[in-house]
C-alpha cells in the first residue's frame, strides 16, 4: 500500500513541473507579449534577429526540458520508499529543488536575450512607463461578495471540526474526534481561503496597463485580464472548500489515509487546471488585442534576470510578474526591500524545516538504559528520566483503547513525541504508535509512555527497569 500511495504522491507532483515548464519556457514566444521576462517588439520580427533568439529560447527551453525529465525520473524513483511521511517530505524537497533549478535557464536566458539588445543597439528609454489618466483607478473586477460565500464554508467547516474535537458536537463513528487533525487540517484550508482574499484585492488594484492610446482599448484590456484573474482566484476557493470537506469526511467518518490523500490529489488536479484554464483564457486576451498594441515600454533593465523588479522611478510597490502568474514586489520601494528580506527568510527557513521534518522522518528512534538514566534519543536526546526518580513502570499494550490527544509535538505513522494527553492525564510521548507495546513511566515530574524502535528493544528496557 505505502508504495501506491507513494507513487500517487508523485502523480500528484508532476502536473506541476509540466505547468511550470509550458509558462515560463513557452513554444511560441512569437505570439507572447513577453517571454522569458523581456518584453515583445517589433524588430524581433526580423528573420536574422529571429533566428538568433529562436537559438537563444531553444537553448533555454532545452535545459528546461532536462531539468523536468530529471525531476520526473527523481519523483518515480521516490515511490519505492514505504515511508509515507518520508516520501511526502522527499516529494516536496523535489518540487522545491525543481522550482529553484528551473530559475537557472531563464535567467541565463533573459541575460543572452538583453545582451543581443545592446548588440542591436535596441536599448531605449528604460524604465518609462505610461498612465491613462481616465482609466488610472477606475477598471476592476474584484467583487467581496462571491469571495465571502466560500469563505463561510470553510469557517463553517473549522467550526464544525473544533466542536467535534472538542467533544461539544458528539456523532458516533466519528473516528478521529478528539486528536483535533480535522481542525488543524480545515484550519490549514480556512488559512488558504482567507489568503486569497488580500490577495485577489492586490492583484485586481495593481496599476493598469497601457497598451495604446485609445482609453477604451485600455479600459477593455485591463477589464479582461482582472475579470480572468478574479475567476483564478475564487476557482481556488471553490476548490479549498471541495478538498476540505472531503479530507473532513474522510478523517472523521473513515478514519482512511488513503482517502485523503486520493482529495488531496484531486485538489492538486484542480488547480493545475484552473491555472491551464487561466493560461488559455489570457492568451486568448493578448491574442485579441495584439493588434490594437500601439504603445509599448522598454522596461527590460528594470526586471533583474527577468525575475526581480527593481526601478527606483516607480512609486508602485506592486507589479505584475515577468515569470509565472500574479504579482511581484518593486524590490527599489522601501517597504518591497523589507517584504523581499522576509520572503527570502521565510523561504530558508522552510527549506530549514523540511530538512529537518525528514531528517527526524529517516532518524530511528532509540530508548535505553545508561548511567541510571532512562535515555530517548533522535537527532538528540529527547528525554532524560532518572531511573532514581521513577515511581511506578508498567507494560501497556492497549493504548489504542484510550482517549489519546497530542496537545503539542510531533504525530506521524512511525513516530509520536511531545506532549499528549492520555484519559485526562497530561504525560510526555516517545515512541512508535504502529506497536501495540509500550512502557509507561511514572516519575517526579511526568508521565512518559516511550518504546524502541521494536518491540524487542521496549522489552529488554521493560526488563532492565524491573530489576
Amino acid at each position: 500500500m505505502g508504495f501506491w500511495i507513494s507513487l500517487m504522491m508523485v502523480g500528484i507532483t508532476l502536473p506541476v513541473g509540466l505547468v511550470i515548464l509550458a509558462i515560463c519556457y513557452p513554444k511560441n514566444r512569437q505570439k507572447k507579449k513577453i517571454f522569458y521576462g523581456i518584453r515583445n517588439r517589433e524588430e524581433y520580427e526580423d528573420e536574422s534577429v529571429c533566428a538568433k533568439l529562436d537559438e537563444i529560447c531553444g537553448k533555454a527551453r532545452k535545459r528546461a526540458l532536462i531539468l523536468t525529465l530529471c525531476f520526473a525520473v527523481i519523483g518515480v524513483l521516490l515511490a519505492v520508499f514505504n515511508k509515507i511521511p518520508l516520501s511526502m517530505t522527499l516529494c516536496t524537497l523535489n518540487v522545491f529543488a525543481y522550482i529553484m533549478l528551473m530559475l537557472v535557464p531563464f535567467a541565463f536566458c533573459n541575460r543572452d536575450i538583453k545582451t543581443l539588445k545592446r548588440e542591436l543597439s535596441l536599448d531605449g528609454d528604460t524604465g518609462i512607463s505610461f498612465t491613462d489618466l481616465q482609466n488610472a483607478d477606475t477598471v476592476h473586477a474584484f467583487r467581496p461578495v462571491p469571495f465571502l460565500i466560500p469563505l463561510v464554508f470553510l469557517l463553517a467547516g473549522f467550526c464544525f471540526s473544533l466542536m467535534t474535537d472538542l467533544k461539544v458536537i458528539t456523532i458516533d463513528g466519528f473516528t478521529s474526534a478528539g486528536t483535533f487533525s480535522a481542525t488543524m487540517m480545515s484550519g490549514i484550508f480556512l488559512f488558504i481561503g482567507l489568503i486569497m482574499l488580500p490577495i485577489a484585492y492586490v492583484m485586481d488594484r495593481q496599476r493598469n496597463q497601457v497598451i495604446s492610446e485609445d482609453s477604451a482599448v485600455n479600459a477593455n484590456y485591463n477589464r479582461a485580464i482582472k475579470r480572468c484573474m478574479f475567476g483564478l482566484n475564487l476557482a481556488i476557493d471553490w476548490c479549498t472548500v471541495a478538498a476540505m470537506i472531503g479530507m473532513i469526511l474522510s478523517l472523521l467518518v473513515f478514519d482512511a489515509e488513503v482517502a485523503i490523500l486520493v482529495f488531496y490529489g484531486l485538489y492538486m488536479a484542480a488547480l493545475v487546471f484552473a491555472i491551464v484554464v487561466y493560461m488559455v483564457r489570457m492568451n486568448r486576451i493578448e491574442l485579441r488585442y495584439r493588434e490594437e498594441t500601439s504603445v509599448t515600454v522598454d522596461d527590460d533593465d528594470k526586471w533583474v534576470f527577468g525575475l526581480f523588479y527593481y526601478n527606483r522611478n516607480d512609486r508602485k510597490l506592486m507589479v505584475e510578474k515577468r515569470m509565472g502568474i500574479g504579482t511581484t514586489v518593486n524590490m527599489a520601494h522601501p517597504v518591497g526591500k523589507v517584504l523581499g528580506a522576509f520572503l527570502a527568510l521565510a523561504l530558508v527557513g522552510t527549506l530549514l524545516c523540511m530538512v529537518w521534518l525528514g531528517m527526524m522522518e529517516a532518524t530511528p528512534i532509540r530508548v535505553y538504559n545508561e548511567d541510571g538514566r532512562v535515555i530517548c534519543h533522535q537527532l538528540r536526546d529527547e528525554y532524560v528520566i532518572e531511573v532514581s526518580g521513577i515511581k511506578a513502570v508498567s507494560l501497556v499494550d492497549d493504548l489504542d483503547k484510550k482517549d489519546v490527544v497530542r496537545s503539542a509535538g510531533t504525530s506521524m505513522p512511525g513516530l509520536a513525541k511531545g506532549r499528549f494527553i492520555v484519559d485526562d492525564e497530561k504525560c510526555r510521548f516517545f515512541m512508535n504508535p504502529d506497536f501495540d507495546l509500550c512502557i509507561r513511566i511514572e516519575s517526579s515530574d511526568w508521565v512518559y509512555y516511550i518504546s524502541g524502535e521494536t518491540k524487542e528493544e521496549t522489552e529488554e528496557l521493560y526488563r532492565t527497569l524491573v530489576k
